[in-house]
């Protein structure tokens, strides 16, 4: 390793940022007044690396402070950095690598906007929020990591991210936590690839303790094969394992969980048997569709609800038995089940919508 490397990774002091340009001068702020009550003292630049020295801790950078810097290469936070702004590195096409520190706690919209060259991002855990658009067309970046802390992901984080290939957490039942509004919110809209501290999960535990598992949280994850679910967990967010589709063998659902979201298993089309738990209320719209493996489902009598489609497409389902506490059978709830031939319906029923059983 040069000297170069050896410096640029050298741990900071507490009153400076220190970075490395691309043609060897220094570095100039957009906004020279975007580090809270800290002043700038001096800017120089020796030996391969670039230091920005200010008068006390810095504590925040706010917006717009590199915007369009455009020899921006490489910027390390000190670690007295807490707060990360909005816009605060727009458009600086040729930033790279960014090395946060752990103490900093939230990044401001559009603070990575276009920064089309960055290829890796390692979040500390002490990042507990990514205000919208964050990393809005980081169209390079390929590895993020996402911490402990991180509880919510505001819309159009990831737009455009369209080249990541690997999203790495460090705790499954943080990510479980993890509020994300959108398909397209999460960074795995982008890529099947979820690893666990740098390792590719294909056999899921989701640990105890763990009582709702949130919406978009394991989101086309093709790479898991096997899933084990606690005793304890009583939710299924929407779309939480939707078109995991190398998920195989029978699924059984612990029976404290009472609600199963909208198109949670649907296209898991490798699920050829399901185990619902006897304590279940509502499955909601399309959670099971396209669960192209599955030959026969009982609904057990604690039901009574059942949204739109839930079942539909399911390609070689064949017997079904209604529970006793359903009264209505949804639109479109077998909807395309070519093979279905044997349907067990309970005297509880009194209403059955419109193409329910539509072929």
């Amino acid at each position: 390793m040069d000297n170069r490397r050896r410096m640029m990774w050298k741990k900071p002091p507490e009153y400076a940022i220190y970075y490395t340009s691309t043609d060897g001068n220094i570095v100039t702020p957009y906004r020279s007044s975007a580090f809270g009550v800290a002043k700038l003292l001096s800017n120089e630049y020796k030996d391969g690396l670039g230091r920005m020295v200010f008068d006390r801790k810095v504590d925040r950078i706010d917006s717009n402070a590199f915007k369009s810097v455009q020899n921006l290469h490489c910027i390390i936070f000190p670690d007295s950095l807490t707060y990360l702004g909005g816009y605060v590195f727009q458009d600086c096409s040729n930033l790279q690598i960014v090395q946060f520190n752990e103490n900093l706690a939230s990044i401001g919209a559009y603070a990575f906007y276009n920064c089309t060259s960055l290829k890796k991002i390692e979040l500390p855990d002490s990042v507990t929020k990514l205000e919208f658009s964050v990393f809005y067309n980081c169209s390079q970046l390929e590895y993020i990591t996402i911490g402990k802390g991180l509880t919510n992901i505001g819309s159009g984080a990831f737009y455009n991210c369209s080249n990541l290939k690997i999203v790495n957490i460090r705790d499954i039942a943080s990510w479980c936590n993890l509020f994300v509004s959108s398909a397209s919110d999460t960074p795995l809209y982008y890529t099947t690839n979820l690893y666990l501290n740098d390792e590719l999960i294909t056999n899921l535990v989701i640990p105890e303790g763990v009582t709702s598992i949130g919406s978009y949280a394991f989101y086309g994850c093709s790479s898991i094969q096997t899933l084990n679910l606690p005793n304890g967990l009583t939710n299924i967010g929407r779309y939480a394992f939707w078109s995991c589709s190398c998920l195989t063998g029978e699924l059984t659902i612990p029976d404290s969980v009472t609600s199963i979201g909208e198109a949670a298993f649907s296209g898991c089309s490798g699920i050829n048997e399901i185990q619902l738990p006897n304590n279940i209320h509502t499955i909601d719209t399309q959670a099971f569709r396209a669960c192209n493996s599955l030959i026969s489902i009982t609904l057990p009598d604690s039901i009574t609800t059942l949204g739109r489609g839930v079942f539909s497409s399911c390609a070689e389902l064949q017997t079904v038995f209604l529970s006793k506490g359903l009264t209505n059978i949804s639109n479109e709830t077998f909807y395309g089940c070519e093979k279905l031939i044997n349907v067990y319906i309970q005297d509880n029923v009194t209403t059955i919508d419109t193409k329910a059983f539509y072929n």
